[in-house]
C-alpha cells in the first residue's frame, strides 16, 4: 500500500506485447499513409493520417515505425518552384492540419462564392497583397531555396518542435 501506483498505458503494453517502437507523437506510415500516432485504443495503435481530422485504431503490425529523419527523407521526393505550391506546403505542414485547408477549399469551390463580400477591410487588403506576392514574387528568395533551408531540421518546425 505504501508503494506509488503507476498508471497504465496502453502504448507500453503494445511495445512490449509486439515489439515495437509506438510512442505518443511518432511519425509512422499506417498502411502506406503517413501519420501520427495519437495513442491507443485497446491492442490497436491510434494514428492519424495527415490528411484525416481524427485518429483510426490500426493492428500495430500493418504500421511501419519510421527511423529518425526517415519521414523527411521519403518525403523530399517533391521539388517545385510554384510560389502557391510552397506557400501551402509549408502552411500545411508546420501551421493548419489538412481538414481546415480541405474545409476552406470546399467552400471556396461552392459556386455560390464565385463573387464574395470581405466584411473585414484590414483582412481582404492583407489577402490580395498576399495574393499578388505569391502570383509575382517570392520576398525571401528562392521557393526551393526556402524550402530546403525550412528542411534543415528534420522533425521539427521553425520554433523547433517536433512535428
Amino acid at each position: 500500500m505504501g508503494g506509488q501506483s503507476r498508471s497504465y498505458d496502453p502504448l507500453e503494453y503494445i511495445r512490449n506485447t509486439y515489439g515495437v517502437p509506438a510512442f505518443k507523437n511518432r511519425v509512422v506510415k499506417a498502411l502506406g499513409n503517413f501519420g501520427v500516432i495519437t495513442g491507443a485504443s485497446g491492442p490497436h495503435v491510434a494514428v492519424r493520417l495527415s490528411e484525416a481530422k481524427h485518429s483510426r485504431p490500426y493492428h500495430p503490425s500493418d504500421i511501419d515505425y519510421l527511423a529518425e529523419g526517415q519521414e523527411r527523407r521519403q518525403s523530399m521526393s517533391v521539388r517545385t518552384s510554384d510560389r502557391s505550391t510552397v506557400f501551402l506546403y509549408l502552411l500545411l505542414r508546420d501551421y493548419l492540419p489538412a481538414g481546415v485547408i480541405e474545409k476552406i477549399m470546399m467552400d471556396v469551390e461552392n459556386p455560390k462564392s464565385a463573387v464574395c463580400d470581405l466584411s473585414n477591410d484590414l483582412i481582404a487588403n492583407y489577402a490580395q497583397e498576399i495574393s499578388g506576392r505569391l502570383q509575382n514574387r517570392f520576398p525571401d528568395g528562392d521557393p526551393i531555396q526556402l524550402l530546403e533551408i525550412r528542411n534543415r531540421t528534420p522533425g521539427r518546425n521553425e520554433e523547433g518542435y517536433k512535428i
